[in-house]
């Protein structure tokens, strides 16, 4: 079986970032790390509020490893509201996260950008 994968390495604020995103089924992976390691694990299931075209989401997160706070299901759910808005499917994503810090907002909407160009999410509607 063939996974629709995409990765590579980006730069953002002086910090090489590893970033891989692949898609099994309606679920996405998605992996960025500074250390090369999983880090934080995070189960991110985005659920239309109504099932019609242009119905807002909401995001429930649940930390599966590692990092269970506030701060980090706030970048889970940015982070699938990012991927959410191309698709317009509810799904399921995993989210690996190994950073140093938690990304301050500006970094966090550049990681957000630099995500499109590693998109395998175009096929979710598929």
């Amino acid at each position: 079986m063939d996974l629709p994968t995409k990765q590579g390495q980006i730069k953002i604020g002086g910090k090489q970032l590893d970033i891989v995103c692949t898609k099994f089924g309606t679920t996405l992976f998605i992996f960025i790390s500074e250390f090369q390691k999983i880090g934080t694990l995070l189960e991110v299931t985005a659920d239309a509020v109504l099932h019609q075209p242009n119905s807002k989401f909401i995001f429930s997160v649940k930390t599966l490893l590692g990092k269970d706070d506030d701060l980090t299901h706030t970048i889970g759910r940015s982070i699938a509201g990012h991927i959410t808005e191309r698709t317009r499917q509810p799904g399921c994503i995993l989210l690996a996260l190994g950073l140093k810090t938690n990304p301050d907002p500006s970094t966090l909407s550049q990681i957000l950008t630099q995500l499109d160009s590693f998109s395998v999410w175009s096929e979710l509607s598929s």
